[in-house]
């Protein structure tokens, strides 16, 4: 037996050990939760970004859209910009949009007098004070001409309750430098131009962001703007539910950065940059885990260290996860890149090269041929227009938030205009004209690709057939071409799903999601079968109001409007 002061010295040399254990985990420990904090903030961050990049996107995108809309109209009133503004699904996070006329000098008091035509009190006024303008002082002049509210301005209008929207109507934007600025550098570079954040009026919350986009006539003079405001364009970061783990906060990249910003970064909002900051709302995401770390028992230090190994060895097999999901996401990426190139180059060169030739040479061609020509540039150019559809309704991300426009719907006339896709195919076309409850144009998208589908991967026989019952009708397309597999029936309605049986390296894997999403949509279905001859897919349609909103969306929302 070891005397009492070796026992002691024992003790105290283990108790030494296991401290500096302790220590050393409690270190590590530290240093990981600041690493992982660092790396939860950072992924958060990315998704804000990603948030405000993709409302931006859709901001502009609207913007674009009205612009193409008012340049294709000859004359623009209040009433007639209102409804070409319904046609576009706003973003949540706009302002307003407004109708801005490139005005000069000597043109103001006409243009003033048409406009109290429509507006008695209109009158040209600064955009910072309610004073007329002095007009001969400038060349042109920007002022607004129609306004359409958006989904948020009720934020411009919070402190003021005072004010309207109709109390815009007349500001002229050339009378502040901020907006200015803006507008004269769309004009310059003849494409859309989105500003830094301004503080454009004191009594909204938040600063502004601008975005102007040119309208052109038909020589391409730059005659006018369609302009937008918004003041939160992170609005859609709220329904990621970031909006209970983290604050965040656009800022001018020449503003000086707040000791509060645990993450900050350039990020591009379009053609404009900005700079992104992020914090943690909770502190258990601040990786400061505090003086309890150093005061670990030393009877806890082993199970403490299996922790460590075993977080470790997490970190590496989550890591190698992530490398794997990376390399599968490039990959798809790729995939879906070199597919989406195929389909519309192939089309286009055709289009491009007929075209070519018909400027080349219109007299040296006979009019037969002349025909012919145009017939298949018509034809190419509608496969990029379904092309497009498809995309545009799958970048929505949840199909129930297409809009729908239904009304009573000649289904045989549908058809026969979506037939065009196989012309010079054995199309057989059975007997009936049924008529549904549904939009035209979405019918028709869905024949088109049914029948595209068919010529592209079915047998030479393609047959076209209605069914009428008291609720409902059918439009059943068939081919006598191979069945799809089985193993592949279940994901063929899935977004960018491809198979070995009816897929080639051209198709994007959109139609049949698109299709039958579209469907159910108007509250139909379309469904596949195989009854060992032909290959069916069968499109079932409402033949009245009431079954025409669609299955209930998971959220309640419903987007169906009839006509």
């Amino acid at each position: 037996m070891l005397p009492r002061t070796s026992r002691l010295r024992a003790a105290a040399a283990t108790f030494a050990i296991g401290a500096a254990v302790t220590i050393g985990v409690a270190y590590a420990a530290d240093a990981a939760s600041h690493e992982q904090a660092d790396l939860w903030l950072t992924e958060r961050a990315g998704l804000v970004a990603r948030a405000a990049a993709g409302a931006l996107a859709d901001a502009t995108g609207d913007i674009e859209a009205l612009a193409a809309l008012v340049e294709a109209t000859d004359h623009t009133t209040a009433a007639s910009f209102a409804d070409l503004a319904d046609r576009i699904d706003i973003h949540p996070g706009v302002l307003a949009f407004a109708h801005i006329p490139i005005v000069p000098s000597d043109e103001v008091d006409a243009f003033v007098e048409e406009m109290q035509a429509e507006q008695p009190d209109y009158e040209l006024t600064e955009l910072a004070t309610p004073d007329l303008i002095d007009v001969g002082s400038r060349h042109e002049y920007y002022p607004i001409m129609h306004v359409i509210p958006g989904p948020s301005v009720d934020l411009a209008f919070a402190a003021n309750p005072d004010m309207s929207i109709e109390d815009l109507f007349g500001f002229d934007l050339g009378s502040d430098s901020q907006w200015m600025e803006t507008l004269e550098r769309s004009r310059r570079t003849n494409t859309l131009a989105v500003s830094d954040l301004i503080q454009a009026d004191p009594t909204v919350p938040g600063k502004w962001i601008l975005f102007f986009t040119p309208i052109r006539d038909d020589r391409g003079t730059i005659t006018g703007f369609i302009g937008g405001a918004s003041v939160d364009l992170l609005l859609a970061a709220s329904q990621a539910g970031l909006d209970a783990k983290v604050n965040w906060q656009l800022q001018s990249v020449r503003d000086p950065i707040g000791p509060e910003w645990q993450w900050t970064d350039e990020i591009a909002l379009g053609p404009g940059r900005f700079r992104l900051a992020v914090a943690p709302i909770d502190a258990t995401h601040s990786g400061l885990t505090g003086p309890a770390l150093y005061v670990v028992a030393g009877g806890i230090f082993i199970t403490l260290l299996v922790v460590a190994t075993a977080e470790q060895w997490r970190r590496r097999r989550d890591g190698s996860r992530r490398i794997e999901d990376l390399q599968r996401s490039a990959a798809d990426k790729d995939r879906f890149l070199a597919s989406l190139s195929h389909e519309i180059r192939t089309p286009l060169t055709v289009v491009a090269g007929f075209a070519h030739e018909l400027i080349r040479d219109p007299g040296g061609i006979p009019a037969a041929e002349q025909e012919e020509l145009l017939r298949i540039i018509t034809s190419q150019s509608d496969e990029v227009v379904n092309l497009l559809e498809e995309l545009l309704v799958a970048a929505r991300g949840d199909i129930w938030e297409v809009s729908i426009h239904a009304e009573a719907v000649d289904v045989r006339r549908e058809m026969e205009r979506a037939a065009l896709i196989a012309e010079g195919t054995s199309l057989m076309i059975g007997p009936g004209e049924p008529r549904a409850f549904a939009d035209p144009r979405r019918v028709r998208q869905i024949i088109r690709n049914l029948l595209g589908n068919a010529v592209r991967y079915g047998g030479p026989t393609i047959a076209v057939e209605f069914c009428e019952a008291d609720e409902s009708v059918s439009v059943t397309v068939s081919d006598d071409g191979p069945p799809i597999p089985a193993e592949e029936q279940a994901s063929m309605f899935e977004a960018y799903a491809g198979g070995s049986g009816r897929h080639t390296v051209g198709s994007i894997g959109l139609g049949l999601f698109v299709s039958r999403g579209l469907a159910r949509r108007m509250g139909g279905d379309l469904g596949y079968s195989h009854d060992g001859s032909a290959s069916r897919f069968e499109l079932s349609l409402p033949r009245h109001l009431e079954g025409a909103g669609g299955r209930e969306h998971p959220a309640g929302r419903d987007r169906v409007s009839a006509t």
